[in-house]
């Protein structure tokens, strides 16, 4: 009972101290009402007064060992002792510290333009998602019962399930459609069916986008890749750029380009290739995904990739779609890499990565931190070597020496794809690695300094012609700035892309919804979530690097350029590290089976992925045509 007296106080005290500041916010005089104050202002406060005198109240009966306070206390000791109803307030008490933490972000995002509101809303925000938390930390010690309750919730669920399937017709009962699909093969044909509907209901829009709201060549870079293409065409292939672009996709341009036509034809024809190209992007990424993913996850992640991301782009003469497509199978790679390793895995992961830096020269982050984190592992290998006996340790001194193997392959297939490009690279430019962006622009606080300094002088055709000491780069910007301005830039950039996440197309909703069912199967299987980082850390460890160490960099590279085309390269490694999370995770929540009929077992992540195929079609129905039709998306 004194825990439970003292749980009260400290909540009861969190309820004052949110009033406090709730009061504390200047009042609006345009829509004051009583005391100064607007209906929803004095709404906000009188729930937060009401919960604290149920809380005083709460307090007195318990302290006082009244009638009351003993029917309070069997009351909690009956609900945490049921595991059904643990783990149902666990679920709450977890989407209630969810809840908070999005608000938090959402506040960083869109406090400027709605700063009243979230200052109003922020102390009630506070007192719900602290209390949540503290709820959660207090009953850590009784987890393992709320995984019994999910078993004997799904045994529940399951007689519900039958019980209303009983009130169906007997026929429809009896009846079950695999015999009749199979006999015509329908399992087979209807897949086909539906891919080629959704095929030509992707290939009209992204064709209708196009034509109607992209018919200008000049915008964002569009002419600068046509003009590649065109001197590739005319050097038959040698050419390989100014090092601001890179070579690859308009090496693939080249293929399909006809000199006979006019430049806006051209153009017209490279958007109908990038079109067709995006949608084989879209085939071989579902037959990719299917080997890690379950069906219905799988459909889910093509339809999302297809109607959230790619048929927005598709339309443009840009590389973004197939380096979208390449980056991801590095990454894909790499994670797999980290896992069980390989000779060929290695091979493919360099081949991979180097044509993803010859798409977009965005590729070297990636591998320094998958390289960091295999030399990781085999370190660990070594460690727990030395605690081997002297028998084992020839095995893993053959792991370690394999692995070292590996590592090699990996580097020499990256170099040896790169090596033509990057030897001409040191010849004209001086540099192996040399980009404009990477090398000079990044150090500049604005495209207007870098239209001004090395770019204007020459820094596209060579080293540029100007004085050492005026050259961008690290130390420089250290030693120009001060701790603050680095500060200051870095959150505004960090705030961009909070923005180009949320705003531009209908990016965030799959996310915010398969992030917030991790985080909460995370916090009510706590013990499996760590089992399962425990027995990967080194994947974990790459994967939460790898997205923080890029989306640092494109916060700071955001002072430069802050279009939507560089943070969305994380979008399907992001939702694909989700998902693969989800399916270990949920599968702790077992299967529902309606026995005695023909309805196949599902699981909770199965009922959630059709929650998110239902927002898909919403989106594709309403949000998506009307974007397409209203919008440019090429920034």
């Amino acid at each position: 009972m004194n825990n439970l007296v003292t749980f009260i106080i400290i909540t009861f005290l969190e309820g004052i101290i949110s009033l406090f500041f709730l009061l504390k916010i200047p009042a609006d005089p345009k829509n004051a009402w009583l005391f100064g104050f607007s209906p929803e202002r004095l709404f906000l406060i009188g729930g937060i007064l009401g919960i604290d005198l149920i809380l005083m109240w709460l307090a007195f009966q318990l302290i006082t060992k009244s009638r009351w306070g003993q029917r309070i206390k069997d009351y909690a000791d009956k609900l945490i002792d049921s595991p059904i109803s643990l783990f149902l307030l666990l679920i709450a008490l977890a989407i209630g510290s969810v809840l908070g933490g999005f608000f938090l972000g959402s506040w960083l995002v869109l406090g400027e333009k709605y700063q009243a509101i979230y200052q109003r809303l922020a102390p009630v925000v506070f007192f719900e998602a602290v209390f949540c938390i503290q709820l959660l930390f207090a009953l850590r010690t009784r987890f393992r019962s709320a995984e019994q309750g999910q078993l004997l919730l799904n045994q529940k669920t399951t007689k519900f399930i039958e019980r209303i399937l009983t009130w169906l017709p007997p026929f429809i009962l009896r009846y079950d459609p695999q015999p009749f699909l199979k006999k015509y093969k329908l399992h087979r044909v209807l897949p086909v069916v539906l891919f080629v509907f959704l095929a030509f209901i992707y290939l009209n829009l992204a064709t209708n986008h196009g034509r109607t709201q992209n018919p200008d060549m000049q915008k964002t870079d569009q002419g600068a890749y046509l003009d590649f293409t065109q001197r590739v065409y005319e050097s038959r292939f040698r050419y390989t750029g100014d090092r601001n672009r890179m070579p690859l996709y308009p090496f693939f341009q080249a293929l399909f380009l006809n000199p006979a036509e006019s430049e806006q034809d051209q153009f017209v024809h490279g958007k109908q290739v990038n079109i067709v190209l995006s949608l084989g992007l879209l085939t071989i990424l579902g037959l990719i995904v299917s080997k890690f993913l379950t069906p219905r996850l799988t459909m889910n992640f093509v339809l999302i990739a297809a109607f959230a991301l790619y048929i927005f782009k598709a339309g443009y003469y840009q590389s973004e779609l197939l380096f979208y497509f390449l980056s991801f199978v590095s990454f894909l790679t790499m994670g797999v890499m980290v896992v069980s390793p390989s000779i060929i895995l290695g091979l493919a992961t360099g081949v991979f990565s180097a044509l993803a830096q010859l798409t977009k020269a965005s590729m070297l982050p990636m591998i320094a931190v998958f390289l960091g984190f295999y030399v990781l592992k085999v370190i660990l290998n070594i460690w727990r070597m030395t605690k081997e006996e002297q028998s084992n340790r020839l095995i893993y001194i053959q792991q370690i020496k394999h692995h070292l193997v590996i590592f090699l392959c990996v580097v020499g297939s990256f170099l040896g794809v790169l090596y033509p490009y990057i030897r001409e690279s040191k010849q004209v430019f001086g540099q192996y690695f040399y980009n404009v962006n990477s090398t000079f622009y990044i150090w500049y606080d604005s495209w207007e300094e870098a239209e001004q300094g090395t770019k204007a002088h020459n820094d596209r055709e060579g080293w540029p012609d100007m004085p050492p000491e005026e050259i961008p780069g690290f130390q420089k910007y250290l030693h120009e700035h001060t701790f603050k301005q680095i500060e200051e830039r870095l959150f505004k950039g960090v705030r961009k892309q909070f923005k180009i996440l949320v705003n531009p197309y209908s990016h965030s909703n799959y996310l915010l919804i398969y992030s917030s069912f991790l985080v909460i199967s995370s916090l009510v299987g706590l013990k499996k979530c760590f089992s399962l980082v425990k027995k990967n850390v080194v994947l974990t460890g790459f994967i939460l690097t790898n997205f923080s160490v890029y989306f640092l960099l494109f916060s700071w590279y955001a002072a430069i350029n802050e279009g939507a085309r560089f943070i969305l390269s994380l979008f399907l490694p992001m939702l694909f590290a989700l998902m693969v999370a989800l399916k270990h995770l949920f599968n702790q929540y077992g299967t529902n089976k309606a026995n005695n009929f023909p309805f196949q077992a599902f699981t909770l992540l199965d009922f959630v992925n059709g929650i998110v195929m239902v927002l898909i079609l919403v989106d594709l129905a309403y949000f998506v045509p009307i974007e397409l039709a209203n919008h440019y998306f090429g920034g």
